[in-house]
């Protein structure tokens, strides 16, 4: 994608799986399944957080799933907003606490922007304080339909344990 795409790109990937069969893979034997983020502006900060998995659940045992956020630095006036993107399991109930696991990550990626700042602004008062993320946007492939309690819950129509989320999802927001 990358080379047809141009030189301008920026692009973060993390792997979450390694597959290692001469037999059945590449001349090395090796391939690996992840998440990656293209960007056509400048990706100033990655991470990652690995999403429940349940081993005794054989729609959910065989892949390890993840989120990553990459932070990136959208001009004219947008400033930093953090793109998360992940590929859920078909599980119902893997998904279910992936989808609780990836909000308290996009709160707490919020929060630690907010507290590195903090501790920033007190070391270099000189220097112009870093935006907080400005927009968060959550995508994937969500493997659910939008009446399950995943999206539901994403959606912020639906609690669990008392938290829900303030999502918007972009499809309906622009009436689609």
């Amino acid at each position: 994608l990358l080379s047809e795409l141009g030189p301008d790109w920026h692009f973060h990937y993390n792997p979450s799986m390694n597959y290692f069969d001469p037999q059945r893979f590449a001349s090395n034997g090796r391939e690996e399944e992840g998440a990656a983020v293209l960007s056509k502006y400048p990706i100033v900060d990655t991470d990652f957080v690995l999403l429940p998995r349940f081993f005794d659940d054989s729609e959910d045992n065989q892949h390890q799933r993840q989120c990553i956020r990459a932070r990136v630095d959208v001009p004219n006036g947008w400033g930093l907003v953090d793109v998360f993107t992940t590929h859920l399991s078909l599980s119902e109930r893997a998904r279910d606490a992936s989808v609780q696991e990836m909000w308290r990550y996009v709160v707490a990626s919020s929060e630690q922007q907010e507290q590195e700042e903090e501790a920033q602004e007190q070391q270099q008062q000189q220097q112009q304080k870093q935006q907080r993320p400005t927009f968060q946007v959550l995508m994937g492939d969500l493997n659910a339909e939008p009446d399950t309690a995943a999206i539901q819950f994403l959606q912020g129509l639906h609690e669990v344990e008392g938290i829900s989320t303030d999502f918007q999802d972009a499809w309906l927001a622009v009436g689609m």
